[in-house]
């Protein structure tokens, strides 16, 4: 399934989501291209449509402990979801992890230079 896919069905999954004539998603900065044109499928697909509020998610997540009244989180860091949930702050049941991601180091061959990748070198919350 594509990420396109993916997160037009999770919207569509959303109670909240397909009842309100606008639904608003605060979602993390970094998935603004992909969620952008899910918005678009979403409105295509539903007659609704979906206003999006961008940032970090940390600013979102705050912004939700405060009382904003988002129907849709897209966060990029699950510690923060965590915090969310553990706060009762999720509708129980709905989370999902939607997508991941990873950390690559790539260099040309001609100026390749050893890297020496030691354990504690992954910042916390990371695997070695």
């Amino acid at each position: 399934m594509s990420l396109r896919s993916a997160g037009l069905a999770a919207l569509l999954l959303m109670p909240a989501a397909v009842r309100a004539d606008e639904t608003l998603v605060f979602a993390a900065v970094s998935m603004k291209t992909a969620l952008d044109v899910i918005a678009e499928d979403f409105a295509a697909a539903t007659g609704h449509s979906a206003a999006m509020s961008y940032a970090g998610s940390s600013s979102l997540a705050r912004q939700i402990q405060a009382g904003a009244p988002a129907e849709v989180f897209v966060s990029a860091n699950t510690a923060w979801m965590d915090v969310l949930e553990t706060e009762g702050l999720t509708a129980p049941g709905t989370r999902f992890d939607l997508v991941g991601n990873a950390i690559v180091l790539i260099a040309a061959d001609a100026q390749a230079a050893p890297v020496e990748i030691t354990p504690g070198l992954a910042p916390a919350g990371l695997p070695d």
